[in-house]
């Protein structure tokens, strides 16, 4: 091989390897995190911060929120711990959450009450005032499921970027035994739990 052709080559190869390289730290993984009872993907390995939570009444509570951020965005789950929190207030969770967000600036392109999983949820979607796009879901699971969480996920992209709907929809809640948590609910309106892939049957290996 001539030597012109070798040094064209090598560029060439140099090039691919770094594109190999930053392809694979760019990996989507499925990050599980059984102490606060979630799972999602994360584009790496998320950063985590212990911070706090106000509440509609005034009263911070602690919370931690697991983030990636890299050229396509941010994606950051923020975990409340209600557990102290009152009845009524924790009824108003997701309510309280999202009114947050509605007052954060930007434009509220889609804001709907969801059941994601057969639990409470809001999803919604903004154009915030930098031009960046939110796609956010907020889930409070029912209290029999012993998770006593709120959980928020949003997925934030740059002007033109790939919008983040993937991130938003693989949060899922889990259980002290790492069990995916879903719910359905009765002719009566019920909410019972089911067995994850069944198709519906009820949990019964462990009471609610």
């Amino acid at each position: 091989m001539r030597n012109g052709a070798y040094l064209m080559i090598l560029p060439a190869i140099l090039w691919a390897a770094s594109f190999f390289s930053n392809a694979q730290a760019q990996e989507w993984i499925e990050y599980e995190n059984l102490e606060d009872h979630f799972a999602v993907n994360f584009p790496g390995e998320p950063a985590v911060e212990n911070t706090t939570y106000r509440l509609g009444s005034g009263w911070d509570v602690s919370a931690r929120v697991y983030s990636v951020e890299n050229q396509s965005g941010s994606y950051s789950v923020t975990v409340v711990d209600y557990a102290a929190v009152d009845a009524e207030e924790s009824a108003n969770a997701i309510t309280h959450a999202a009114e947050n967000f509605r007052r954060r600036g930007g434009e509220v392109t889609s804001d709907e009450v969801g059941s994601y999983e057969g639990m409470d949820t809001q999803m919604m979607q903004l154009t915030n005032s930098d031009a960046s796009r939110s796609f956010i879901a907020i889930v409070h699971p029912p209290a029999n499921s012993r998770i006593f969480h709120l959980f928020i996920a949003e997925g934030r992209a740059p002007e033109n970027g790939v919008v983040p709907g993937l991130f938003q929809q693989s949060l899922s809640l889990r259980d002290q035994d790492g069990t995916r948590v879903r719910y359905n609910r009765d002719l009566d309106g019920n909410r019972f739990r089911v067995i994850p892939g069944s198709g519906g049957e009820p949990l019964r290996r462990r009471p609610e």
